[in-house]
């Protein structure tokens, strides 16, 4: 498309509706290693996670908003993911 959708704003490259996990063995150069949540609408989001490990996984706990919320900016909830075997995501 030649615009944003009326319901974005700010630059095109500023997504909040998608929660990526990426990791690095330098903390320098950073791979993707998945997508944690996905909400499938640009105007709502997924963002500000923390993390905390129970054994192989990755918990993870999300400001998010969904149709309901003002933007993708303004959660209205918060939600809780589970990346299975997260080690394995490396390469």
């Amino acid at each position: 498309p030649k615009k944003l959708p009326d319901d974005r704003y700010n630059l095109p490259n500023n997504e909040r509706h998608r929660l990526a996990l990426h990791f690095s063995t330098n903390c320098v150069d950073w791979c993707f290693a998945g997508i944690v949540s996905d909400s499938g609408h640009a105007g709502q989001g997924r963002h500000y996670a923390s993390m905390a490990f129970s054994g192989e996984d990755l918990l993870v706990l999300s400001r998010s908003g969904d149709g309901r919320a003002k933007d993708a900016h303004n959660g209205n909830l918060i939600t809780f993911h589970r990346v299975r075997q997260f080690r394995q995501l490396v390469y």
